[in-house]
């Protein structure tokens, strides 16, 4: 019980010094970036969910992500990007947290016979590696939106989405 407690307090304070920060992080991908970010859109989503948090009070994992970079090179790409995935369960019609994070992930992926597949994801240790790690698996233009990125529209899309699937307004 204290574990779950402080895991949701670590998760609640990441976030919201995440939301907090004044520093611009804006990323602007190309229009090409942008197409393939959103051809990669299910298979990226379907990845984080089933890779990134596993569910440790039987609920479901429910994850948003926001494009950073997409790097594509031949028949290979990475996918910059930054999720948050949480653990819901519900009872009494009341949404009940789980495990949850909030983690820049890079996601290598290729194309094989025309679809893409993920074959495997990198993401930055925890503290006090997290900010060198950073530095070295991504791209210079998205350490700010890493580091200082607004996150509330991808808890509230998160949040949102397990509302849906288990019924509540």
């Amino acid at each position: 019980m204290i574990e779950m407690l402080v895991r949701k307090f670590l998760f609640t304070l990441v976030v919201l010094s995440a939301m907090f920060s004044c520093r611009s992080s804006h990323v602007a991908l190309t229009i090409k970036q942008k197409q393939l970010a959103d051809e990669l859109k299910a298979i990226t989503d379907n990845y984080l969910v089933a890779h990134i948090v596993r569910p440790n009070f039987g609920g479901k994992v429910f994850c948003a992500h926001k494009v950073l970079d997409v790097e594509e090179k031949g028949d290979a790409v990475n996918e910059y990007v930054y999720t948050i995935c949480q653990e819901y369960n519900s009872r009494n019609e009341v949404l009940r947290e789980g495990t949850g994070t909030g983690v820049p992930v890079v996601l290598q992926i290729e194309k094989r016979d025309r679809e893409y597949q993920v074959i495997s994801h990198r993401i930055p240790g925890d503290s006090p590696r997290y900010p060198d790690d950073v530095e070295r698996m991504f791209p210079k233009k998205t350490h700010n939106e890493i580091f200082y990125g607004r996150r509330d529209n991808l808890l509230a899309e998160v949040q949102k989405e397990a509302r849906e699937f288990y019924g509540i307004k």
